[in-house]
Parts: C-alpha cells; structure tokens; sequence
C-alpha cells in the first residue's frame, strides 16, 4: 500500500498490526513498513528483503503486506498481486502500476477474486463526495494534478486500461493541455489557473539561472554570477534536509548508537573509517525546520566537526532507559520508534 505522507504511513501500519486477526497473535515477518525516515541500515534490510521476496526468482511468501510511501517508486524489479495507493497524480500511478503482475510466470494467489491486475485509488472526499486533500498533502506536489487525476478517473468509462497503449492519451489528459477536464469544475478550474501560474513562475527561475551558452561565457567568471539562493535550487521546495543521528544516552552519561548501550559512539576522539560508516548507516533525513530548535545536546562531540560528513550531523539524544519519551526541537518533538521509524509530532 503506497500512503501519501509518512505520517499517514505509520498509522496505517499500526492500524494493520493490531486491527487485523494474524497467525500467531502478530504479524511477524508479514507486514513491512518501509519508508524514508527509518535509519539507512534498517530501511537498507527492509528494501532487500521486499525486492528478495517479490522478484521474479525469489520464494514468494504466502502472505506479505507492503506499507510504503513514494520510497519504493524506486527502480526495483518486483511484482505484486494487489495494490492501493493514496491519490497522486496520474504518472505517479501509471508508474505504480508497473509492478502489478510485472512477471508472467507468477502463480496468483486463490483468493485473488479478479483475473486482471487491479489498482485501488483512494480518493479523500468531503461529505458531499468532492475530492479534498489533506492538509498534510498539499506541499507534496501541485494540488491541480492529483485532484485532476481524481476527476478523470471519475469521468473516464468503466472499462480496463490497456498498457501501453492507453498511457499517452492518460498522460495528456492530465499533464498535457488539460484546460477541457478543468472546466468541467469551478474549484478544479480555479486549481488549474495557480497550477500554470505556479509553472510560469518555476520555467521564467529556471531560464534565468541556466548556465549560459559557450558564445555568451566570455570567462569563468559569467558562471558564478547567477544570483540564487540555495532553496531556489532545492529540487522540492521546502524540503532541505538534514541528516538526524538518533543516540541514547546511558545512565553514566554516555552516547551510544543503541539502548543497550553496546555500540558507544567516539565522542573524544576522531573516529575511524569503521565508526563513520557505522555512524552515517544509523542516519536519517528529516526536515530542517524540524531540528531549527537545536540546543547544545543536538550537537556532534568536537571531534567531529573537522569531518566533511559528520560536521553537520544533528544528534537526537534519547533517553536510553526511556527512548520513547520526545526530544524536544523547539515546537517539534521527536523520538525513534522501533517500529515505526523516526515519530514526529508538533505543538
């Protein structure tokens, strides 16, 4: 299941651990949750293990549920029997559907209750059934594409798609010159005049930044002389992450990368090639205006800060005898969970 927000993933996992009736009293090694804010060893493990079990040579489980965000757009070679996906916009599912019955041989599970691969959108609605994004999907991407999305799908014949053949047609509709579909709605019209406005604005920053032609570079200097901000840059606006480093800290007031307290970190001394891969491999990024509200805790030991990819590392020092207890970051709490990943809440 693809959910919109990683929010919206970790409570859709813990609605499926302990809402579902599974073998055993638990899911075990039959629900994953995989998404970008778990640290890179453990999100690592999880990727292999869904690319393993879903490749067209792996042993297929019987049962395997999937709990995912946009992450696992990724390229990878997998096959599913069933999907459903938060809305998004219509080149975010037409690509999802690619691993929908991605290997013929696959023998298809009894309970499957349809012979063709089926894709299940969900559509967040107000009471009067009009599409309404969350407030939490907003920034994602232009509002005017999954809502566009929504509304063709709605208009379009109930009849099965038919890849590649239908994708052009899909894709023009939509992102193309979608000024038709968006008449056919006030608010989805409206959405559509700030999409074009918000695209005239992103091409007229992008034109003014290009780096210029070979017979316009009279010397190196012309291509320093573009006057961009860094966030301009950024490939999505507002994101600007920076890399968290969870710690717990012992009763005796050391740093360790777990609570056990097993793998103290080399807070008084340079760490070695080992310690900065092992350190860098328990890392996650998280938004900047998360850890905006640093204190002194949050930062690296002194021995660190000579080092090009520990200088910048945020610490999040949690308490090793009660790690889920949130560590404060202004108005943003934090805390890892083991489950769940990094667990974010705002005042």
């Amino acid at each position: 299941m693809y959910c919109a927000t990683m929010a919206d993933a970790q409570t859709t996992y813990a609605h499926l651990r302990d809402g579902l009736d599974w073998p055993d009293g638990g899911p075990g090694e039959q629900l994953i949750l995989l998404h970008a804010r778990l640290p890179g060893h453990r999100r690592e493990a999880l990727t292999r293990r869904v690319r393993t079990a879903l490749s067209s040579t792996g042993e297929r489980p019987e049962r395997l549920v999937v709990v995912t965000t946009s992450l696992l757009d990724m390229s990878l070679d997998i096959d599913v029997d069933v999907m459903v996906s938060d809305l998004a916009p219509l080149h975010t599912l037409l690509q999802r559907l690619g691993r929908l019955w991605r290997f013929d041989h696959i023998v298809r599970p009894d309970w499957l209750s349809c012979d063709r691969p089926r894709l299940i959108v969900l559509n967040p609605a107000d009471h009067r059934g009009h599409s309404l994004l969350p407030p939490a999907w907003r920034p994602l991407d232009s509002p005017f594409l999954p809502l566009a999305t929504a509304a063709y799908l709605a208009r379009r014949p109930e009849h099965p798609l038919t890849l590649p053949d239908d994708v052009q047609q899909l894709v023009e509709a939509v992102h193309g010159d979608a000024d038709a579909l968006a008449r056919t709605d006030a608010a989805l019209y409206r959405s559509h005049t700030l999409h074009r406005a918000r695209t005239r604005t992103e091409e007229h920053h992008s034109a003014l930044h290009l780096v210029p032609p070979w017979h316009d570079t009279l010397s190196l200097s012309d291509l320093h002389r573009q006057n961009l901000h860094p966030r301009e840059a950024a490939t999505r606006l507002g994101a600007m992450p920076r890399r968290l480093l969870p710690v717990y800290r012992t009763p005796d007031g050391r740093l360790t990368l777990d609570a056990a307290g097993t793998q103290p970190l080399p807070e008084h001394r340079k760490p070695t090639t080992a310690q900065i891969r092992t350190i860098l491999q328990h890392t996650l990024p998280v938004p900047a205006a998360w850890v905006a509200g640093r204190a002194r805790d949050h930062h690296v030991p002194a021995s660190w800060r000579s080092h090009a990819l520990l200088a910048d590392l945020v610490l999040l020092p949690q308490d090793a005898g009660d790690p889920t207890r949130p560590v404060r970051f202004g108005r943003h709490r934090l805390h890892l969970d083991d489950a769940l990943g990094l667990v974010h809440t705002e005042d």
